[in-house]
């Protein structure tokens, strides 16, 4: 209701934002916190614009089983709230922000929720028609895409800057809509990795494996490539436990598990620690959970100590990108395929019915280990690029309904 109106009342409350003062940047992430992908997104905007002399940046801080953590760059946690103090609030940053950024990420397509993909359209849509200059932040769109949300995307103010993360998903955004897509990188790839706070056992351990001669891969597995099947859900997590043991024995590897997604009973974290245990917990020397619950950036330096990473967390995939380490992946939604034409590199995925051999995932892996050195120089080649490509999220559109 309140979008509806707000919609019908835009050209009032443009007259009203020329004569209130406007100031600071409005970040508005896809989902509540636990995410380091969302978070890694959003510390990367925050500090860019920072870097621009833009700001205070605000955070539209949606509500979730725990708090936001303290993100560099950003100045302000506005808690959204319930019913009219909601409204109340979304009005007042109507009226005052200068720029919002809708972080669209793999959220605007329906593939979670229809109704909170075309809530994310909308607010985009509604600060454009009321002045500010808005844009969606490089995001996936996938084949299949909801109805709803290529409807929202079809009646888009025009003065909204649709951003697309990578090719696949711009073609996908424009068979659904005339509005302008520009093909961008994740904003992910602007978060800066932060050594000095990686745990010191975390190192002592890396350390001591590669003292014996041995590779890191780094790990993380993520239930989401699966939707709403837990047997083949854990016959995926059966495999990876395979996997991991014959790279531990056959191929000289040493794993760190790495958690980049603490939301629900089943998160990263819960699956971090039974693959652990899986792998002979405390009685292998060979496997170690990052400890402590990270950072996105430090998760992202984490990452920098290791050979190669095995991840269904395309957000880890980036961290790994960013920093030179090439990953393997366990791809869905079809968001890594077009994150590696970015890179120009192939062989680097599997689906998730193919994940789930675990002959097919540890020779996938094995595959990248052998490539570690050629995929490291085209990923470190490719990555100024890449970085030009991000930092256009940063670049206004037209001011405009």
């Amino acid at each position: 209701m309140f979008y509806r109106i707000a919609k019908i009342m835009a050209p009032v409350l443009r007259v009203l934002r020329s004569v209130i003062p406007s100031s600071g940047v409005l970040i508005i992430p896809p989902a509540g916190p636990g995410s380091l992908g969302d978070e890694a997104m959003v510390e990367g905007l925050a500090c860019a614009l920072r870097e621009r002399g833009e700001g205070p940046v605000v955070l539209y801080a949606r509500a979730g089983r725990v708090d936001w953590p303290e993100l560099n760059g950003v100045d302000v946690y506005s808690k959204p709230g319930q019913g009219f103090s909601r409204a109340a609030r979304l009005l007042g940053h109507l009226l005052r922000r200068q720029r919002v950024f809708v972080v669209g990420a793999d959220c605007i397509d329906g593939h979670y929720s229809i109704p909170n993909s075309v809530q994310l359209i909308t607010l985009a849509d509604l600060f454009a028609r009321c002045g500010a200059v808005s844009t969606i932040v490089g995001s996936s769109y996938k084949d299949g895409a909801a109805t709803e949300t290529g409807e929202a995307l079809r009646t888009l103010s025009r003065g909204v800057k649709l951003c697309a993360r990578d090719p696949d998903s711009g073609e996908r955004m424009r068979d659904r809509t005339d509005h302008p897509v520009e093909v961008v990188a994740d904003a992910a790839f602007l978060l800066t990795p932060d050594q000095e706070r990686v745990p010191e056992a975390a190192i002592r351990w890396i350390e001591s494996q590669r003292a014996d001669g041995r590779l890191i891969l780094a790990v993380n597995f993520n239930r989401q490539v699966i939707k709403n099947d837990d047997q083949a859900q854990r016959a995926l997590f059966d495999s990876y436990a395979e996997a991991l043991r014959r790279l531990i024995d056959d191929n000289r590897v040493s794993v760190l598990v790495v958690p980049h997604d603490y939301r629900g009973d089943e998160s990263d974290l819960t699956n971090a620690h039974e693959l652990y245990e899986r792998l002979g917990g405390k009685e292998n020397e060979r496997a170690l959970v990052a400890p402590g619950r990270l950072a996105p950036s430090v998760a992202k330096a984490m990452v920098s100590h290791a050979d190669v990473a095995l991840t269904g967390r395309m957000h880890l995939a980036i961290g790994c990108l960013g920093v030179g380490t090439p990953p393997a992946c366990v791809t869905y939604q079809g968001k890594f395929e077009g994150l590696f034409k970015h890179f120009g590199l192939e062989g680097m995925t599997l689906d998730p019915q193919s994940a789930s051999d675990p002959a097919a995932l540890a020779g996938l892996v094995a595959s990248v280990l052998e490539r570690r050195e050629m995929l490291r120089s085209t990923i470190m080649e490719r990555k100024p690029s890449i970085l030009d490509l991000s930092h256009k999220n940063l670049e206004p559109g037209i001011t405009g309904v």
